[in-house]
């Protein structure tokens, strides 16, 4: 290492796809002030990486057996057979080859680590045992960034060998002990954050609206997230589609794409669109690397996830834009949103409910102004300079630890 030279930390996303883990990644790596950033993707390098990292040093490992291949392999024999001795005989023929791919990726990433001269392991989305096997190998300390609910418990040798757990809430802190096993005084809480200054700009809010056809007195509704089942697309189309049968001059934009989950709940939403005779009223705009433009551009945003996120950077994102927030009552939300007051907290999975809440918000804007000024006041506590300042605090403990050992 060159003397006064940035020590290196190596970030490895396990995510398998550009989702929210990233782009919290993201907002690490590109404020980072005394440590230098190398990057492992465990994903194909794709636009959604490009347009979020450049000039970082980013590789990107295209796994070709991982658990969503395992899941795919198992609903592929079940579309033959339900024999459980051939799904058995099948998963562990998977296993066998995964091992070796896994062997050869902690070998990749062990090289990385030597010829970078890495001096500390940073896994962004869970207890991940490749690499934390390849920071074991190679005698760095390994933190972890909990990102969600992990189902199946690591096993003990890698929860005792993380020096840190970092958790987005209290409630995935409460889960990493309970459910996961790591110790108390391995967990630390810290928030994640946002851009603030690139957010609460409407100088292209007409533009925008004009671009996606929307007129003057139309309420524009927005969700920021994948096309995926779990963050509730179907539920807030079918929220919308009842306001426009009860004459509610409002339109409906999905910021998002399938990415790599395939299209058949992307299917399932448009199919209920066209049953409801609502094709002009909702826009999918695709993926966006500039989301902070189209949230100026909507009225009302909407997080209706139907199973627990670990964080919901949506909400932050929305506050930051002075846009009032409907949220679903399970994972983070009820964390971070003080109902009535910094948003409206609805029951998940309900289409009615989340119709009841739009429409309070629609009918009464001296509220909706109200709570979207009160967000926008909460989301000063969730800028970058605090994040960074509490996560390079930990760098520097655990680099000091290691050193007395």
């Amino acid at each position: 290492m060159q003397p006064n030279a940035k020590k290196k930390v190596l970030y490895v996303e396990t995510g398998m796809g550009f989702g929210g883990s990233a782009v919290s990644l993201k907002q690490i790596v590109k404020n980072l002030q005394n440590y230098s950033p190398v990057v492992v993707f465990y994903a194909a390098k794709g636009p959604y990486f490009s347009d979020h990292f450049q000039d970082i040093d980013a590789r990107f490992f295209d796994l070709r057996f991982t658990y969503k291949q395992k899941d795919t392999l198992r609903d592929w024999i079940k579309s033959y057979t339900n024999n459980r001795i051939a799904i058995l005989l099948a998963l562990r023929f998977f296993s066998y080859i995964s091992y070796f791919y896994d062997k050869t990726t902690v070998h990749k990433l062990s090289q990385i680590i030597k010829n970078e001269d890495i001096v500390l392991m940073h896994i962004n989305n869970g207890v991940d045992p490749i690499a934390v096997e390849a920071a074991r190998q190679c005698g760095i300390p390994c933190i972890v960034h909990s990102r969600g609910h992990e189902q199946v418990p690591p096993k003990s040798k890698n929860i005792d060998y993380i020096s840190r757990l970092i958790a987005p809430t209290q409630k995935i802190a409460h889960h990493d002990h309970n459910h996961v096993g790591v110790p108390r005084e391995k967990i630390t809480v810290i928030h994640n954050s946002v851009d603030l200054e690139n957010f609460g700009n409407d100088s292209e809010r007409a533009d925008k609206r004009l671009h996606y056809g929307v007129k003057d007195k139309e309420i524009l509704i927005g969700m920021f997230a994948r096309i995926i089942p779990m963050k509730g697309q179907l539920i807030l189309t079918k929220a919308v589609c009842q306001l426009r049968q009860q004459g509610y001059p409002v339109k409906c934009i999905f910021i998002g794409d399938a990415s790599d989950y395939g299209d058949d709940y992307l299917k399932t939403i448009e199919r209920h669109i066209n049953d409801n005779g609502a094709d002009s009223a909702f826009i999918f705009a695709g993926y966006q690397s500039d989301t902070a433009s189209h949230y100026s551009a909507v009225d009302i945003v909407v997080h209706p996830s139907i199973d627990e996120e670990a964080f919901g950077r949506i909400i932050i994102e929305a506050w930051a834009s002075a846009r009032p927030i409907v949220a679903s009552d399970i994972g983070a939300s009820v964390e971070l949103i003080d109902d009535e007051q910094t948003g409206l907290i609805v029951e998940q999975n309900n289409p009615n409910e989340l119709a009841k809440a739009l429409t309070r918000l629609i009918t009464d804007r001296p509220f909706a102004k109200e709570l979207a000024q009160s967000g926008a006041r909460h989301s000063q506590n969730y800028g970058n300079f605090s994040l960074i300042e509490a996560i390079e605090a930990i760098y520097v403990e655990t680099l000091s630890f290691s050193l007395e050992k």
